[in-house]
């Protein structure tokens, strides 16, 4: 026995239910994005401070084996931001949106030969990481 037109139950949503089910999804995506942008915002700033970290350390190394019998320093220069491992003349530019507030652009940080000491320097970054090199030529992080 078939029912009349009118008594059948509906089959499908209205358009009230596709619309709160659209604005619910679109509230989950945008925290969604919001959240994967700071992710990435310090990921970047991490990576970033560790390149620098890396720079140094490859130059300290370089003086402290005495390689090509040269002291070896990085040097930070701007327009655009670049990391220099001299005298090698390997240059590493930075990421973008990352840049050095203290000390002031352009600087160099070089280590003796043999011993890989320093002068004292701290080097901030625009995002609050601090970079310090002591006497000794230590590089903390």
């Amino acid at each position: 026995m078939e029912l009349p037109k009118d008594s059948r139950p509906d089959n499908g949503f209205t358009l009230v239910e596709v619309l709160i089910a659209i604005a619910i999804l679109a509230v989950i995506f945008s925290l969604g994005l919001f959240i994967s942008f700071d992710f990435y915002k310090s990921y970047s700033a991490r990576s970033e401070r560790e390149i620098i970290v890396s720079a140094l350390q490859k130059a300290r190394s370089l003086s402290m084996n005495n390689v090509s019998q040269t002291a070896y320093r990085v040097q930070f220069t701007d327009n655009p931001l670049t990391y220099t491992i001299l005298p090698e003349n390997l240059a590493v530019p930075a990421s973008y949106g990352i840049s050095i507030t203290s000390p002031a652009l352009p600087f160099d940080i070089s280590f003796d030969q043999l011993r890989g000491s320093s002068t004292a320097q701290t080097i901030t970054l625009s995002n609050g990481d601090v970079i310090t090199i002591n006497n000794e030529g230590q590089i903390s992080w």
